[in-house]
């Protein structure tokens, strides 16, 4: 079995649907990471793993940051650093907070905050999508939705983009990880969030009951893959014909730009015992990388996989992974998405590309776009 080291170029980062591509044509679906792991890519494979009961989270150790352990132990509190019993316990916490206020019920309040994000655009000149629009806008979704005070909104923010860019220095995404926790703690000690109370109510007694930690590290996950999912569909949506919204409906083009878009491009997962599916055995205790990107753009689930096809017939991509470990926000991301690309695709002006899309950022898990975009009339 080949050992995958086109992850190690910076290159492979900028574009990683060529060099998948180029796997799915030699039929290299299974391969050897650096490391000793195994990579899946196929989205069949992908899939079996990720829904397979022996298939969990992997620790984060507390020397995984060197001397920042404030890294390490915002990172080990996530739940896709737990596994088993631990895990379950504590997603089933996490569903109770998600649905005290049920999100669909929160669809008036969330298309209010996109409203007032786009309200604070530019105009008249081209703007940076993510850091204008899409992130303080997943920023203060979550924010409302998990009980922080608004004044939180802005360095939550900013902590959350710090801890999220591999090039920033440890030492800063170890105060970031800091000011996370401590704006966690401060709505905690408010009493005022009903999300915070039932994730608390509902985690086991061995817990203390204290659900700063798990939501720190909620907060951290959640706005970062949601705005790496609104962004990347936006930026996919943005470089279209102007009416391919208003033909296709909006769910069918969110869910083919979310696929596009690979937000979550890679995990990593761990056998808890010995493996046999789709045709390959893994042994307890190897380490998995889940390249979802891959298996969004798999040539044998998705015809022209790189083609833009709105209502495609095909798997759902795996776009947030799957299985037990798959991302918690669907619900969140679509209530987002589906007012923020009415407003910006479907109305009197649209938004488009301006100029190239910039590299994305290497080694970064969650594949925010780097694009330019500005508004024009409909019809222009």
């Amino acid at each position: 079995m080949r050992v995958f080291t086109d992850s190690n170029d910076p290159a492979f980062w900028a574009d990683p649907a060529a060099i998948f591509a180029r796997l799915f044509q030699a039929n290299e679906r299974v391969l050897r990471a650096p490391d000793g792991a195994i990579c899946l890519f196929g989205q069949a494979e992908l899939t079996a793993f990720a829904r397979h009961p022996a298939i969990e989270g992997v620790a984060v150790g507390a020397d995984a940051f060197g001397k920042h352990t404030d890294i390490a132990t915002l990172y080990g509190a996530g739940l896709f650093a737990r596994a088993g019993a631990s895990h379950r316990a504590l997603r089933r916490a996490a569903l109770a907070g998600l649905g005290v206020v049920p999100v669909a019920a929160r669809a008036a309040e969330i298309e209010a905050i996109v409203m007032q994000a786009i309200a604070r655009c530019p105009t008249d000149a081209a703007f940076d999508l993510v850091q204008k629009l899409v992130l303080p806008l997943t920023a203060r979704v979550w924010a409302q939705i998990a009980g922080y005070p608004p004044h939180a909104e802005a360095p939550l923010a900013d902590a959350v983009a710090t801890l999220s860019d591999p090039t920033a220095e440890p030492a800063a995404q170890a105060g970031a990880a800091r000011r996370v926790r401590a704006l966690t703690q401060a709505a905690w000690e408010e009493g005022t969030s009903p999300f915070m109370r039932e994730i608390a109510d509902a985690m086991p007694v061995a817990s203390n009951r204290d659900p700063v930690a798990l939501v720190a590290s909620m907060a951290v996950d959640g706005i970062d893959s949601a705005a790496a999912g609104l962004g990347g569909a936006i930026a996919v949506l943005a470089r279209q014909s102007p009416d391919i919204v208003a033909h296709q409906g909006i769910d069918a083009c969110l869910q083919e730009a979310l696929r596009l878009a690979m937000p979550v491009i890679l995990s990593m997962r761990q056998a808890t015992e010995d493996v046999t599916l789709a045709g390959l055995s893994v042994e307890r205790g190897t380490i998995l990388w889940m390249w979802w990107g891959a298996g969004c753009v798999d040539p044998a689930a998705y015809r022209a996989p790189v083609r833009f096809l709105p209502g495609r017939n095909g798997p759902r991509a795996p776009v947030f992974g799957a299985g037990a470990h798959a991302c918690l926000g669907h619900a969140l991301i679509r209530t987002a998405a589906m007012p923020l690309i009415r407003a910006t695709f479907t109305q009197a002006r649209r938004l488009v590309a301006v100029g190239p899309a910039g590299a994305a950022q290497p080694w970064r898990l969650s594949r925010l776009p780097r694009q330019d975009v500005g508004w024009i009339a409909a019809g222009g």
